[in-house]
């Protein structure tokens, strides 16, 4: 969580990085770094544009947040607003030229001073502010928790849940995918028994693909979420596996073809799915996730809009197809960080320059950094979970 920090980067000794400045408690602005929440329907929203000029205060919200594809944001209409209790409760409604009205009532803002939980538009849909990637912060806190107020509110993950397979009754193969949710999650853990055995705890990420135990019938997976103050309760979800019968051992005859008479109409032709150019950026209606077609004919994911925003400028180039094009590409590999990008885990302050193919060097002196014309604010974070993506080259030690 974001407190007053003067932070300290070490590339082969200690750095000096600079410090982030706290405006007010009382009335506080987005931090730079941390902006970005995530609408399902409408991509990245950015609560700390510099137009934007968003403040937080004891009432509520003033400002406006940026979508680059469907624009400004009020979070003061005349007609509603955003409105805060002073303890970081929000409600009330922020208004979009383009996208209508989204209700922030889900919305809270912690001790912290990081949003959590969703707002929800009938155009945006779901608007998460704590998912793996997106994270909003202001240097506001809640009136209890400022010099002489009450107790602290930190609260283990909440609004929790799993559903496989965007909610299938059923499927034919034990290779599922998992969505997760939770509100103030760091870690989860997931198995294929109520008692966990043999799993262990990993990052928390909304998605996540899951092997189901071999053998007809219904199957649960279990998972549960956990933060620095506590873990959550454990959630379920179920579905049914059906595999298919193998050729020469099932009882079940193979369905008979049904007539071709004039009735039906003789000319009924199954639309084949469309195929798609290797480079090309797609994404199905239903979700917000951007693929990009690779040459092995495999979609490959963006993990974060820092991934996609090192490749591109913008969505223009962004096609949406039916999903029954997207699903005939299996996944593939993430997609890594542009070659040229420059990078560090947020657990290690060793600065990295990312080189071709998805090779990692070390930049090992401030020295040679400098020499080399870059600067901190060039640096993007990488997540831990996404470390095995990248190969550890040589080490960059000269200019």
């Amino acid at each position: 969580m974001l407190k007053k920090i003067s932070a300290i980067l070490v590339i082969g000794f200690l750095v000096a990085y600079p410090a982030i400045s706290l405006a007010s408690t009382t009335d506080g602005t987005i931090d730079s770094t941390y902006k970005y929440a995530w609408g399902e329907n409408i991509g990245w929203l950015n609560f700390g544009n510099e137009g934007g000029d968003i403040h937080v205060t004891d009432n509520g919200l003033t400002g406006y947040a940026w979508s680059a594809n469907y624009g400004w944001i009020n979070l003061d209409p005349t007609t509603s607003g955003v409105a805060n209790d002073g303890e970081g409760d929000l409600s009330g409604y922020a208004w979009g030229e383009n996208l209508g009205w989204i209700d922030f009532a889900n919305v809270s803002i912690d001790d912290d001073g990081q949003f959590t939980g969703t707002a929800t538009g009938t155009i945006s849909g779901v608007v998460t502010f704590d998912c793996t990637n997106c994270d909003v912060r202001t240097d506001w806190r809640p009136a209890s928790t400022r010099s002489g107020g009450g107790t602290s509110r930190k609260y283990p993950p909440a609004d929790t849940s799993i559903t496989i397979n965007n909610y299938a009754a059923t499927t034919s193969s034990t290779s599922v995918t998992l969505n997760l949710a939770a509100t103030n999650a760091t870690q989860m853990i997931i198995a294929n028994s109520a008692d966990f055995a043999g799993a262990s705890w990993e990052t928390f990420a909304t998605t996540k693909n899951w092997t189901l135990t071999d053998g007809d019938g219904q199957k649960t997976v279990y998972t549960q979420f956990k933060n620095t103050y506590g873990q959550s309760g454990i959630v379920s979800d179920s579905i049914t596996l059906a595999t298919p019968s193998q050729p020469g051992g099932g009882t079940t005859p193979p369905p008979t073809p049904p007539a071709n008479n004039s009735e039906e109409g003789d000319d009924q032709q199954i639309e084949e799915p469309q195929t798609y150019a290797a480079g090309s950026l797609v994404k199905a209606p239903e979700f917000a996730t951007v693929y990009y077609i690779g040459d092995d004919a495999k979609r490959h994911i963006f993990p974060d809009e820092h991934v996609y925003f090192s490749h591109y400028s913008d969505f223009s180039q962004v096609l949406t197809i039916p999903l029954t094009d997207l699903q005939q590409y299996p996944l593939g590999a993430n997609m890594t960080y542009k070659p040229g990008s420059l990078v560090k885990l947020t657990t290690d302050p060793k600065v990295y320059r990312v080189d071709t193919p998805n090779i990692l060097r070390w930049i090992v002196s401030e020295e040679v950094f400098y020499a080399l014309g870059y600067n901190f604010s060039l640096v993007h974070d990488l997540s831990d979970a996404y470390w095995l993506d990248y190969t550890v080259g040589p080490d960059i030690t000269s200019y």
